[in-house]
């Protein structure tokens, strides 16, 4: 049975941060065991061509040989909305996202979800607390 909770990885990327201009740089994701993953931030908060995402991914673990991800530049065109990419089948194994803040804009959070896992099921200890229910009878929460 297909589940977001036990066949993704859901992750903070990087934390929330107040009104400002500095880029906002994620942690890196470790891509070995998925096929794809999205980024995305929440609330970015002013439309703005110098308001975007980027990916970039290496071979290296603290991605000292990183590179851009050609096309993955997103610009956040609606205020007070999500901003996101997905990656697919990456070359190499590390990726790491970037927000840019070229207009003073506030984040709520920079998320990482990871997919297509290649060994089941997954377990998102830290980052919250997940529960799954299939089909479950109404009544008291």
């Amino acid at each position: 049975m297909q589940s977001l909770v036990y066949d993704t990885k859901i992750d903070r990327a990087a934390a929330s941060a107040v009104a400002g201009t500095t880029t906002i740089t994620g942690s890196i994701f470790d891509m070995a065991d998925f096929e794809s993953c999205v980024f995305a931030v929440l609330g970015c908060h002013v439309a703005a061509s110098g308001n975007y995402i980027k990916v970039e991914q290496g071979a290296e673990s603290d991605l000292s040989d990183a590179a851009d991800l050609e096309g993955s530049k997103v610009v956040c065109t609606v205020a007070d909305n999500l901003v996101g990419v997905e990656i697919k089948k990456p070359t190499d194994r590390y990726l790491r996202a970037w927000f840019f803040r070229g207009t003073s804009t506030a984040v709520e959070a920079m998320i990482c979800i990871r997919h297509g896992a290649r060994k089941l099921p997954v377990t998102n200890s830290g980052e919250g607390d997940w529960e799954f229910h299939a089909s479950p009878a109404e009544g008291t929460a």
